[in-house]
């Protein structure tokens, strides 16, 4: 299916480029989250006429992205603590979910990161410290380390 990118998307190309792309990938992202419209005629007159604006609003997107890189990295090396629940030999008794990471983010620090926009290499199980990735926008992407600390049970 031929798509026009509505914003740079990594691996695909850049704004107002006409590429093709699998169906179920524009149906369920693409479109829905106003990355792309369907390569019709209609449609690329309409980018046509909008394409200004739309340059406009995603440099905005990117500079809202390179701030909150700004952010992330004034944190410094420090890994991000976080407590959870964990047996005497360290194995966790749940994962840790990217959107608890970004509700860590949010409630520590005061940085605004979608959960989708985090990825975790491997499923997390034991205690200690592990990299997490965040692609902020497209080639805009930071590595934070995150250290779970087990919960200290009160009898």
């Amino acid at each position: 299916m031929k798509v026009i990118l509505l914003q740079d998307l990594k691996k695909h190309g850049t704004i107002g480029d006409i590429v093709e792309v699998k169906s179920g990938f524009a149906r369920n992202y693409l479109f829905p989250n106003n990355i792309a419209l369907y390569a019709n005629k209609k449609n690329i007159s309409f980018y046509k006429d909008k394409e200004k604006d739309l340059a406009k609003k995603n440099e905005i997107v990117k500079q809202k992205a390179l701030d909150i890189k700004e952010k992330i990295l004034s944190l410094g090396d420090t890994p991000i603590d976080i407590i959870v629940a964990a047996s005497k030999e360290g194995k966790l008794y749940g994962t840790i979910t990217s959107n608890e990471i970004a509700d860590i983010l949010k409630e520590k620090y005061s940085i605004v990161v979608k959960p989708q926009l985090i990825k975790v290499k491997d499923k997390i199980k034991m205690l200690g410290t592990y990299p997490v990735f965040i692609t902020l926008f497209t080639n805009i992407e930071i590595t934070i380390n995150i250290k779970l600390i087990a919960k200290q049970l009160t009898t």
